[in-house]
């Protein structure tokens, strides 16, 4: 499939849910994703293409990084690896004492030293923007 296919497959199903407005609407109308850009590269060309737009990390999951820009009342979110796309910059770090979990059937976590991070993103957002 080329772009221009693929540009018209999606009219396509715009159309059908113009000819349908009685047809719930899927769980997460709202939000548009794109999940295969995992490399900085990837990244900068659809900040080039989208022009002014937002970046938006995972709190949940460190991993994730996303570039987002609204059309109409749809996000369209790009979403892949911080890993990949960005630069983790150790800034400090956190004496972590030992936990005991009464739950967990008195499971022991020890003591440890945690990295404090921040990322940099650099030129692959919008205006150079850095870090989080």
């Amino acid at each position: 499939m080329n772009h221009k296919e693929y540009a018209d497959s999606l009219r396509m199903i715009a159309d059908f849910w113009e000819r349908n407005p009685h047809l719930k609407l899927p769980h997460n109308a709202e939000t548009y994703d794109y999940f295969s850009a995992n490399k900085r590269e990837q990244f900068a060309e659809f900040v080039s293409a989208f022009g002014d737009c937002n970046k938006e990390y995972d709190k949940a999951y460190e991993g994730s990084f996303a570039l987002t820009k609204s059309f109409g009342l749809v996000t369209f979110r790009v979403i892949g690896d911080k890993f990949n796309v960005c630069r983790r910059v150790v800034t400090g770090t956190r004496e972590i004492p030992e936990q005991i979990m009464p739950a967990r059937s008195e499971e022991i976590f020890p003591a440890h030293t945690e990295e404090i991070v921040d990322w940099d993103c650099g030129s692959v957002l919008a205006g150079g923007e850095e870090g989080e």
